[in-house]
């Protein structure tokens, strides 16, 4: 045998193995079965089987296998009985001496024999094991024996028949189907090892390989195609390479299997010769060397890296914030590249960005203007193919002697307290150091500046007096650079101070009270923001009853308090508020008392007749138990009382005669209690 050959193709499969095939698996011996699968290829159909764990895998290459075939169907009927055949007694592996000239030809075979007959298959420590490492060493010797003799099964059909675990039922017909039962030949062990069935039927095309892309680089390519719908039809996968797409040759041997049982198998080839086009194909193959069909075609071109890096040999900057660059490049990978790229940062450990793009290849030099005060360049050379190269940082510091622009946007306001917050739009130059507040507390005068030391945020608080006689307050920002040199002042803000200082109060002119209610008249305050004049009410000489009764404009200096009852006492003070709200003190207390009726009135009527006057009267239901007193005036328009009567009477006659001017009635109704009330006055 060719031991060496055995030993490395092991290792490669030992070192791949990350999952065991269709057939095997770790099962204990409480669920350890034989696995089978069964293909129709017209009149010969084709069987593969394994045992599910190591351990059943050793006893049964003993003993070896009984397989039977039932027939359950002929011309698409299904049979009352089906018949039983027995295919074969005794199938097992070849004895070793039939091994040899398969084993000089082909490398699943060598595998499988070394598993089978070979006296060690394990890579181990050359010490010494212990008794208790023996045994542990002689089961992984065991397991590795049956899961790599597997794995070289399912490459090669032929082979696993020669090991006894494949069978070609060539006495098929097309028209029946047929269950095949496969048993161990020993049947001490059946009751150990479940037996295994399979069922023909009709034979389902395979499916083609999808995905199936390629990415090439120098000198090599990087094939990847989809496996997660091929795992249950395919077992292995063969590439195939040509120059003219026409004529394919196969890239892999072994066959490209699925290790690492992963969605996507990635496997690289190795290209001849860069800028020629090759074209790939795959294919997958079955656990019966059955070969499924061709995937998409694709094509590419290897190419060579570049191999050398810009060098930026010359740089420096003029008073006009210009930026000279020069570089070197390999003259001789010109031809890979499409352009140059030039990035910059403000820090060498900070992601470099470009500012220009696609320089020509020939280009050896470019002028760029900056404003920040830390300015590091690289050059990259972007190839048609592969990776860019890019030169080593260089450091350029500026001539700055320009000025920020002026801030713009400013914007603020003053709280109750005098607190005053400013805010601005930051500038955008990236050389910004910070800015300066400058002040000036009235229209007159000039800015003064209120921090020497820079502020880096684009907002600054400040506090003033709300009680000087300035109404407004002005300000101004100013930005600088790292280089100090101050921009010129932003737009002037004008703020006007919260009013926290009370009007002055109006002044009570006059008051009269009449039957149609109380008046008021009284001077406006002389503020010149007085708003309104504010009257308030009590029925007690008490500040804390007080009520607002009315808010007047401050166009007008009078009110008629008409919601008055007669003979209450009304106390009134009033007070200015003006536009920020803020009320003055309140007027001197004010006292009136109400002649307006709030009851109904009594009527009174005056009837001439030759004798004299009648008068009568109508007094209101509700009213009884009072006097009705009957008042007089004639020419010096002074009543006096004349008659007075119980609520029972309501007419009297006066023949009094009349002098030149007339006589004046009105009546007065006297209750038990409450207020009196009263007629109009009638001639």
């Amino acid at each position: 045998m060719k031991i060496n050959i055995i030993l490395n193709i092991l290792v490669a499969l030992l070192i791949n193995l990350s999952a065991i095939n269709v057939y095997a698996s770790n099962s204990t011996d409480k669920d350890a079965q034989i696995k089978i699968r069964c293909n129709r290829e017209n009149n010969t159909i084709k069987l593969r089987w394994s045992t599910t764990n190591a351990n059943h895998w050793r006893l049964t290459n003993k003993t070896g296998f009984r397989l039977e075939r039932y027939t359950f169907k002929r011309n698409g009927i299904y049979l009352d009985t089906p018949e039983k055949t027995i295919i074969a007694d005794s199938i097992k592996a070849l004895p070793l001496e039939s091994w040899k000239d398969s084993v000089l030809s082909n490398n699943y075979a060598a595998i499988i024999a070394q598993a089978l007959y070979g006296d060690t298959f394990s890579i181990t420590s050359s010490n010494t094991p212990s008794n208790e490492q023996l045994l542990i060493v002689e089961s992984q010797e065991i397991e590795q024996r049956f899961l790599i003799s597997m794995y070289a099964a399912d490459l090669d059909f032929s082979i696993s028949k020669m090991a006894g675990w494949g069978f070609t039922d060539k006495s098929a017909k097309f028209n029946e189907e047929y269950l095949y039962r496969i048993y161990c030949a020993d049947s001490t062990l059946e009751n150990e090892i479940q037996y295994g069935i399979c069922v023909t039927d009709e034979k389902n095309e395979l499916p083609v390989p999808t995905k199936f892309e390629g990415n090439f680089e120098n000198g090599i390519v990087f094939l990847t195609w989809n496996v997660k719908n091929l795992k249950t039809s395919y077992v292995a996968y063969q590439v195939e390479r040509s120059t003219d797409s026409i004529n394919f040759e196969p890239r892999f041997s072994p066959l490209v299997m699925n290790m690492a049982g992963k969605e996507n198998i990635v496997i690289p080839d190795s290209l001849p010769q860069n800028n020629i086009k090759y074209y790939y194909r795959m294919y997958g193959v079955t656990i019966f060397g059955e070969k499924g069909p061709y995937s998409n075609i694709i094509s590419g071109v290897g190419f060579k890296n570049l191999t050398s890096n810009p060098s930026i040999n010359e740089y420096y900057s003029n008073d006009k914030g210009e930026i000279h660059l020069s570089w070197d490049f390999n003259e001789s990978d010109n031809e890979l590249i499409k352009y140059f790229e030039l990035r910059h940062a403000i820090s060498p450990n900070i992601e470099f960005k470009p500012i220009v793009k696609e320089i020509n290849a020939k280009t050896r030099s470019i002028v760029v203007k900056r404003n920040e005060p830390s300015n590091y360049f690289v050059l990259a050379a972007i190839p048609h193919k592969g990776d860019e190269t890019v030169s080593l940082p260089v450091f350029v510091q500026l001539v700055d002697s320009i000025p920020p622009s002026a801030p713009k946007g400013l914007k603020g306001e003053i709280d109750k307290n005098g607190v005053v917050t400013l805010t601005w739009d930051k500038n955008t130059e990236s050389d910004i150091y910070g800015y300066r507040i400058f002040k000036r507390p009235s229209n007159e005068g000039k800015m003064f500046k209120m921090n020497d030391v820079a502020i880096k945020q684009n907002q600054f608080k400040d506090t003033i007096s709300l009680t000087d006689l300035n109404r407004y307050v002005y300000y101004s920002v100013a930005a600088i650079d790292t280089r100090y040199n101050q921009s010129q002042l932003s737009d002037t803000l004008r703020l006007t101070k919260p009013d926290i200082i009370p009007p002055t109060s109006p002044a009570i002119k006059s008051y009269k009270a009449t039957n149609k209610g109380i008046k008021l008249e009284w001077i406006n305050s002389t503020v010149d923001d007085a708003k309104l004049t504010i009257v308030y009410r009590s029925a007690k000489q008490d500040f804390n009853t007080f009520e607002k009764v009315k808010e007047i404009s401050t166009d007008s200096t009078e009110w008629l308090d008409t919601n008055t009852q007669y003979g209450i006492n009304y106390f009134y003070i009033l007070k200015t508020q003006d536009e920020s709200l803020n009320l003055s003190e309140p007027t001197p207390l004010l006292c009136v008392k109400a002649k307006t009726q709030k009851q109904n009135t009594i009527t009174l009527y005056v009837n001439h007749l030759p004798q004299g006057r009648l008068l009568t009267w109508k007094i209101p239901q509700e009213i009884n138990n009072g006097i009705i007193e009957i008042y007089r005036s004639c020419s010096d328009d002074t009543f006096r009382l004349w008659k007075s009567f119980t609520t029972n009477e309501n007419s009297v006659a006066d023949t009094e005669k009349v002098s030149d001017k007339p006589f004046t009635y009105f009546i007065k109704y006297k209750p038990t209690n409450g207020y009196p009330i009263y007629s109009t006055k009638v001639k």
